[in-house]
């Protein structure tokens, strides 16, 4: 049978019953012998000696049992009792004076004491009285009918880890579900305290953690019993308890059954008025793990202890209570959240031994929770996966209270969150919450499906129109299911508490419906533990925020099949209608690196409206995509993800975009084909290239091809029409039109592809200054500026390589080219015009190769022509080219050669061909320019002699050069080069203008007269030879004249006059005395025949007839004498005279040639043709220069 107060165990099980223990205490263990066995059949004649032996037997067990009682017992507890205690709890007793009567069972010991190792008093008391049952100490157990213990001291302290000292002591069994409640059954021996009476004592609780000290005087306890076995004493006493604790008194009253044994009303109630309980000081001490700490709160009700040995053994003792809580304050350990309440009640009771815990009603009125830091969904989430209370080591796990809730009501509570405590106003507070809980329970009912419990949860949200409600059952114990309904709330409120942890920046008004289960997640990672399915998404005014700009906007978003489980949601398809979505140009959207990541899984997005690029540098305009469609699917499948993805759009200018490919977002990767058209291409290429040169392109762009991203990559076509390129608001290259063809571009690593970019009517300014490259240099930095560097090439300082580039053709067609020399002054300008032609062979790479050029074209209307080869990504200055220009005016150049020559430049035209190339580091120029009708501005200018000997009968010459410049090799120019060359032929002709003449007239140096007999005007054979030969260098210079100067030579000439004058007076006086002497001899003939005709007689007179003799016949014949002979100047002036008619005559006459060639120098002294004479010439000769004509 049952004892009247039962085991008071804890754990569910019943002790089994040590092996021989009859579970009727009362019986005696002594066996009765059968008087039918055969012993009890013996023959009288045994008795009398058999009489004595059981006497002397008798009498020795009764002195035995003695010896055992009076001094057995006491040395046994004196002496190997306190060893075995300390063997099995390392404590020290010292058993005081002990004293056993075994004919009445009664024990007695006086001044006890257990110490610890370390030498404090754990347990002392002044004397223990009992009642011993005696058949229960046969089994080893410890019985008492009564007990009486006096000044019992107690000292028990909870160390810092939540141990206690009295552990040891109270060891429990290898095997038990330990408690915070000391469990009997689990002590090392077996008992049954009755009727117990503690008097006068004392315990002195020291609580380490809490730093608190808890002191309990003048204890007066009457307990009915206390056991671990089943055992019913006649008779009970009334239980009764009242002490001092920390100074108040409280006392326990109640009412026991003392009657028979199995009879009814065995119950045993006790209660208690409690009054300003201070809640805070005796929380800690609750058998439950509870979440919170208790700051504040008193506690006015009743508590009642009711007992009944024949309930269940985890029914027999409960404490039922009814409190009145006031000024209520709780917090979190980590003060993250904290609950005050005006008013609650709180009604239930308490089964220690069953360790369940019911509370019949929970109401709290007007409750105020607050909430610190990010979110309070976090601060719940670390509430739940808080570190519980660790049994110390080698201590098994406690058992853990079942908790159980018939009613709980929060009546219109409200709900404040801070970022921090100092913060005055909270981020967002909720108002006329309502929580109303049913039938929970922490134990399963055991029936299939049953549910823990149900609930309902609604508020709404201050100062604005958010409401929300959440309704469902318990699940398991500490989990909730039911159906979400949010209305109105915002949208980033909405975020954080999804658990987004501020990924996302957003703005609008959202609705949300689906089934809610929380917390769900076991995972301790997880930053909220819930699970959120069949999701249904409203957003209105969407807005998604990066650095306070959106980038994705639409007056409604919907999300649906939206779902979330641990740190992972799973937005399902989104639809945005009327969307504006932002782009940046070279930044992947971080909205692309947050899906379908552990965190947040996209399944499809479709959006209509329009997309907005925005380039990276603020000086760029943005590209708007209007009418936009854009839709992808099975976006967290990778293995589905193809022809996923669809894009159409317009833009305003009326351009086209379509695409269609793959696309997935972990990671983002999208393959598309795609085709566009009418595009603005200084709006495209600034958003997808750091290119200078592509960033100042401007035009209509179209193409199509497949795109790839984030690799980028591009293979396809393109075309750009209308298409210029500005710098500093100035176009520094326009085309009309331009196809590129075969193009393969990948941006990491580079390689650029084209099979041929054919550019059509292209235009562009060359400005050409003194510190500029020449064209080939000027080509190659073009090609190296715009295309990326390259990596050294190993042995070859002059090459590099690393980027490949491959441009199979550049063709141009009818481009115009304005050229603007700026070194000249004034700037000359010119303009090439139908500029065609093609380069061929572009190549970046290690084994990079020259490139072929070939262009024709009209400068000025002129025709020209370039061709040649370099290698445009050499770093060395290299390659060669042949350009000819044909028939160019001369009148270009007016304004910068008329203040340097005298050069007619207003007429005539010039042929250049230029061999340019580079060699050993220098630019070598070499060639020939031919010009045509150029002349000097006037035959008398200093360079018109120079002209007329240079121009051959075409009326042109050509100039030679060769030229080697250093760099910068634009600091000098070519047109300023030629001059300085005419320049030296001018003063070449000043000194021997015959080696200018073309042709072979190099026998005429030195022989420049015209050679007359001497004295005469009469020339001679080698005077005729020189007249012809003047006569062929005047027909092949036909803008050459001569000069005729000179002509005679005072001396030599003087002496053949003389001579010849002398001769002819000789002659005329020889003429003269042969006349006069035949006259005179006629005379005289005559007067020999008058004297003969006379008579030789004597006269008249007788005289003889004399007769006289004329004179001149007596003094006979006397010749003339010749005169002197005397040259007169003039005679000389007018031989010089003949001798030039002689040799213009000559000229025009026997020769041909225009009279106006042919010019006279007369001289008009003797004196002039004197100093004019020069060794080389004869002196009687006629003169020859050289002189340019007028040209006609």
């Amino acid at each position: 049978m049952s004892d009247h107060f039962g085991n008071i165990p804890i754990e569910l099980p019943k002790p089994s019953t040590p092996p021989g223990r009859d579970k009727k205490p009362g019986v005696d263990p002594v066996a009765v012998k059968d008087p039918e066995s055969p012993e009890g059949r013996r023959p009288d004649r045994f008795k009398p000696s058999r009489i004595w032996l059981w006497l002397i037997a008798v009498a020795l067990l009764i002195g035995l049992y003695n010896a055992i009682g009076f001094l057995g017992i006491p040395y046994y507890i004196t002496r190997t009792l306190p060893v075995s205690f300390q063997e099995t709890t390392g404590m020290i007793l010292d058993p005081g004076k002990i004293s056993f009567n075994p004919l009445t069972f009664h024990f007695a010991t006086k001044d006890v004491k257990i110490l610890t190792e370390a030498g404090p008093t754990l347990l002392s008391l002044k004397t223990i009285t009992a009642d011993l049952a005696p058949l229960s100490l046969l089994r080893r157990d410890l019985v008492c009918n009564t007990i009486l213990v006096e000044e019992l001291d107690v000292s028990i302290t909870r160390e810092l880890d939540g141990t206690y000292n009295l552990d040891r002591l109270l060891r429990r069994k290898p095997d038990s579900k330990g408690s915070e409640i000391m469990d009997f059954s689990d002590l090392p021996f077996f008992f049954s305290l009755n009727n117990i009476a503690i008097k006068n004592s004392k315990v002195l609780f020291n609580d380490l953690p809490a730093g608190k000290t808890h002191t309990i005087n003048n204890i007066q306890l009457d307990l009915p019993a206390l056991s671990n076995i089943p055992f019913r004493a006649d008779q009970y006493i009334h239980p009764r308890f009242s002490a001092v604790i920390n100074g108040s008194p409280v006392e326990l009253t109640g009412q026991a059954h003392v009657g028979e044994p199995g009879g009814p009303n065995l119950a045993t109630n006790l209660s208690c008025d409690l009054h300003g309980l201070d809640l805070p000081i005796y929380s800690e001490y609750l058998p439950v793990d509870l979440p919170f700490i208790f700051r504040k709160g008193k506690a006015d009700g009743k508590l009642d202890f009711h007992f009944n040995p024949e309930a269940e053994d985890d029914d027999k003792l409960s404490v039922g209570f009814d409190l009145q809580v006031s000024d209520t304050e709780l917090q979190t350990p980590d003060e993250s959240i904290s609950v005050t309440a005006p008013s609650a009640q709180l009604s239930g009771k308490l089964q220690p031994v069953a360790k369940m815990l019911l509370f019949t009603n929970i109401a709290f009125r007007e409750p105020a929770i607050s909430s610190f830091g990010d979110s309070f969904l976090s601060n719940i989430n670390k509430l739940i996966k808080r570190e519980k209370a660790t049994p110390p080591t080698g201590a098994a796990a406690a058992s853990p209270f079942s908790l159980a809730t018939d009613l709980l009501i929060l009546d219109n509570g409200l709900f404040r969150h801070y970022r921090t405590r100092q913060d005055q106003k909270p981020v967002m507070t909720w108002k006329t919450l309502q929580l109303n809980v049913k039938d929970y329970s922490t134990v399963s009912t055991g029936e299939k499906n049953k549910d823990f419990g149900s609930f309902r949860l609604s508020g709404e949200k201050e100062g604005t129109a958010s409401l929300f409600s959440w309704q469902g059952t318990f699940s398991s114990p500490e989990n909730l299911n039911g159906s979400l309904n949010l209305v109105k709330m915002d949208f980033q409120e909405l975020l954080e508490a999804l658990g987004t942890e501020k990924q996302f920046s957003v703005q609008g008004t959202a609705d949300l419906k689906g089934e809610l289960a929380f917390p769900f997640s076991t995972d301790s990672a997880a930053a909220i533990g819930y699970k959120l399915t069949d999701g249904e998404l409203t957003v209105q005014n969407f807005k998604l925020l990066e650095n306070k700009q959106a980038v994705l906007s639409t007056p409604l978003l919907q999300a649906t099949n939206l779902s979330t489980a641990g740190n992972a949601i799973n937005w399902g398809t989104i639809a945005l209608q009327n969307g504006v979505a932002l782009f940046t140009a070279g930044k992947k959207p971080k909205i692309f690196s947050q899906f379908n990541t552990d965190k947040n899984r996209l399944q499809g997005l479709d959006l209509e409206g329009q997309a907005i690029l925005i380039p990276a540098k603020k000086d760029k305009q943005k590209i708007q995509f209007n009418n936009l469609s854009l839709k992808a699917g099975n976006l967290e499948s990778p293995e589905k993800s193809r022809d996923n993805f669809t894009l159409t759009a317009q833009t305003p200018a009326g351009g086209s975009l379509s695409c269609q490919g793959d696309i997935r977002l972990a990671p983002f990767a999208l393959s598309i084909k795609t085709d566009f058209t009418g595009l603005a291409a200084e709006d495209v290429f600034a958003n997808f290239t750091d290119s200078e040169l592509l960033n100042s392109l401007s035009g209509a762009l179209a193409g199509s091809g497949s795109l790839t991203l984030p690799r980028q990559s591009f293979s396809g076509e393109l075309r750009l029409a209308k298409a210029n390129v500005q710098k500093a608001a100035k176009t520094i290259y326009a085309w009309e039109d331009s196809v590129f063809q075969g193009i393969d571009y990948t941006a990491e690593p580079f390689h650029l592809g084209i099979a041929l970019a054919a550019i059509e009517q292209p235009e562009y300014t060359w400005h050409i200054g003194r510190k500029d490259d020449d064209p080939m240099q000027q080509l190659a930095s073009f090609f190296q500026q715009h295309l990326p560097a390259a990596e050294k090439q190993a042995g070859d300082k002059s090459k590099t390589a690393g980027s490949p580039v491959e441009i199979q053709e550049i063709r141009i067609s009818n481009g115009k080219l304005r050229v603007q020399d700026n070194r000249m002054k004034p700037n000359w300008q010119g303009q090439v015009t139908e500029f065609t032609g093609n380069i061929k062979g572009i190549r970046r790479s290690a084994a990079a190769a020259a490139s072929d050029f070939s262009f024709i074209g009209k400068l000025d209307e002129a025709v020209m022509s370039i061709q040649g080869t370099m290698d445009v990504f050499a770093v060395e200055q290299s390659g060669k080219f042949r350009a000819t220009l044909e028939g160019y005016p001369l009148a270009s150049f007016h304004k910068q050669l008329a203040a340097q020559t005298d050069v007619d430049t207003s007429e005539g035209t010039f042929n250049l061909t230029l061999d340019a190339m580079w060699q050993d580091g220098q630019y070598r120029n070499t060639g020939s320019m031919v010009f045509n009708g150029v002349g000097p501005v006037s035959e008398k200018a200093e360079s018109a002699l120079t002209f007329a000997l240079l121009t051959g009968p075409e009326d042109s010459f050509q100039l030679d050069f060769d030229l080697v410049r250093s760099v910068p090799v634009a600091r000098t120019v070519l047109a300023e080069e030629i001059l300085t060359a005419l320049e030296t032929k001018i003063v070449k002709a000043s000194v021997s203008p015959l080696l200018l003449a073309s042709g072979d007239f190099s026998d005429l140096i030195g022989n420049e007269s015209a050679e007359f007999l001497p004295g005469e005007s009469v020339l001679t054979d080698k005077g005729r030879e020189t007249l012809i030969r003047y006569s062929a260098l005047l027909v092949s210079h036909p803008y050459l004249g001569l000069t005729l100067s000179g002509g005679v030579d005072k001396q030599n000439d003087s002496e053949a006059i003389a001579g010849r004058l002398e001769a002819a007076e000789r002659q005329r006086v020889d003429e003269l005395n042969q006349k006069r002497l035949e006259d005179w001899q006629k005379r005289k003939a005559i007067y020999e025949k008058k004297l003969q005709e006379l008579p030789k007689k004597p006269g008249p007179d007788g005289k003889f007839i004399e007769v006289t003799m004329p004179p001149d016949i007596l003094a006979g014949f006397t010749p003339v004498q010749p005169e002197p002979v005397v040259v007169k100047d003039s005679m000389l002036l007018d031989l010089a005279h003949k001798r030039l008619n002689a040799v213009q005559e000559y000229f025009t006459g026997q020769l041909a040639l225009e009279a106006n060639r042919i010019t006279l120098s007369p001289p008009k002294r003797l004196a002039d043709i004197q100093a004019d004479n020069s060794a080389e010439n004869s002196a009687d000769s006629v003169k020859i220069g050289l002189r340019a004509i007028i040209r006609q």
